[in-house]
């Protein structure tokens, strides 16, 4: 720090390359931690960027300063900063420079949990990583490094003419030996210096890159059950698959169409989040996986994408779960968090699975399995536990139900209904209380 004011100081009397100096500082004391003094010097970086049209100098400082602004949890002015870096990068054509705008967009979305901008922020930053590993890219740093070997050995040569003239009459032999010799200094210190940097920025991209596809594999596992991402991660798609039997499970919030315009948008949002949340826990426990939801409706599946034959079991006992949390939830509801009434419904058998569309693209299930477990879930009550005939033939000897009568699906087919009977009395507890 001390030589950079230094430099700092004599450039100033020189009147140029006063924002490549002002920016090393920010770097440095942003290296320190020291977060309100580096943006100081950023922000001084780049005024003097700016009234010299220094693209490039400007580029780094929108990109320091997104990254001081993300350290301090400022998530949205980093991805403003980190968008005018990438503006101005793509104006100087820069790929490693948009790469690290993009690298900043991914984790600064990816904490606001905004996971397709952060996926898409990902995924061009991939797609810039490997043009830098191209040929073409290679063949062009070659010469751009030949180039700056060449800029520099001439301005060598200048000095040593420089001072061979000043001392021609004394040591002119002298002088051009050692010129000879420097030059040649020069080029082996400049090849070796060269084998380094490449050696150790090699190491830190590959760090650099499997760290971002591991950030990368995480968004895409919050989208896809693993099988599914896995083997659209190495085909680049993903076949539809057949299941002979699973169990599908529907939930709904009772009037919840009367109750969002009752309670303000912040408190509804919050509150659903707050369910939603916790039936993720709860299928992931008795290994359900999760389909969608629907609005209010939360959707899913035992017996996929691995096939097993616990299913039935599984997804009521989560089903159990779910009621029991909503139940308690509705007797002690959390500050801030409205009390739904729910309605539950299983239907188990064949189904279709697979991933539609390219962009927001989702897993997704269908078949008149899925219709007639919606159909449960809608003949259902309050607070009850709804399944099919096909539930029940395969649960009857382990859980007690209750034969409720039939309901009418699609083309007239009539299908028998029973209710789960309390599966344990410190529900009917919750359930008075």
């Amino acid at each position: 720090i001390p030589y950079l004011r230094d430099a700092l100081a004599g450039f100033k009397e020189l009147g140029f390359y006063e924002a490549y100096v002002l920016n090393a500082l920010g770097q440095a004391y942003f290296d320190l931690g020291q977060f309100p003094v580096a943006e100081d010097y950023y922000k001084q970086a780049l005024d003097q960027a700016a009234d010299k049209s220094n693209l490039a100098e400007e580029t780094k400082t929108y990109l320091g300063l997104g990254n001081i602004s993300y350290e301090q949890a400022a998530y949205p002015v980093a991805i403003d900063y980190y968008r005018k870096g990438l503006d101005l990068a793509k104006q100087t054509g820069v790929l490693e420079i948009q790469g690290e705008a993009f690298a900043g967009l991914s984790k600064s979305y990816s904490v606001l949990s905004d996971f397709k901008n952060a996926f898409s922020a990902q995924q061009e930053y991939a797609i810039i990583q490997d043009s830098l590993k191209s040929e073409n890219y290679e063949k062009e740093m070659s010469k751009l490094r030949v180039q700056f070997d060449l800029e520099n050995a001439e301005q060598e040569i200048e000095l040593l003419n420089a001072e061979n003239e000043l001392n021609a009459l004394q040591i002119e032999k002298d002088a051009r030996d050692k010129q000879a010799l420097y030059v040649i200094v020069f080029l082996m210190l400049a090849i070796f210096a060269g084998f380094v940097f490449q050696f150790f920025y090699m190491r830190r991209t590959n760090r650099r890159l499997d760290y971002e596809r591991n950030r990368s594999d995480q968004i895409l596992l919050n989208i896809l059950p693993e099988e599914v991402a896995e083997e659209l991660k190495e085909n680049g798609y993903t076949k539809a698959k057949e299941f002979e039997n699973i169990t599908v499970l529907f939930t709904d919030f009772r009037a919840f169409s009367v109750i969002a315009e009752r309670v303000s948008a912040e408190t509804l949002v919050k509150s659903v989040d707050y369910y939603f949340k916790n039936f993720d826990e709860i299928v992931e426990r008795h290994n359900v996986e999760k389909i969608k939801t629907i609005g209010d409706a939360y959707m899913c599946a035992g017996g996929l994408p691995v096939a097993n034959t616990t299913h039935p079991k599984d997804t009521l006992e989560a089903a159990i779960e779910m009621l029991r949390f909503t139940l308690e939830t509705e007797r002690n509801p959390p500050k801030g968090i409205y009390p739904f009434k729910i309605r539950i419904g299983l239907n188990s058998g064949p189904i279709v699975a697979g991933v539609v569309g390219i962009r927001k693209f989702a897993y997704d299930i269908w078949g008149n399995t899925v219709n007639i477990a919606a159909r449960m879930e809608s003949g259902s009550d309050v607070g009850r536990i709804n399944v099919s005939e096909n539930v029940y033939e395969v649960l009857k000897d382990e859980y007690n139900f209750e034969y409720r009568g039939e309901v009418e699906v699609k083309n007239g087919l009539m299908l028998r209904m029973y209710f789960l009977e309390e599966p344990a009395e410190e529900m009917q507890e919750v359930r008075t209380a």
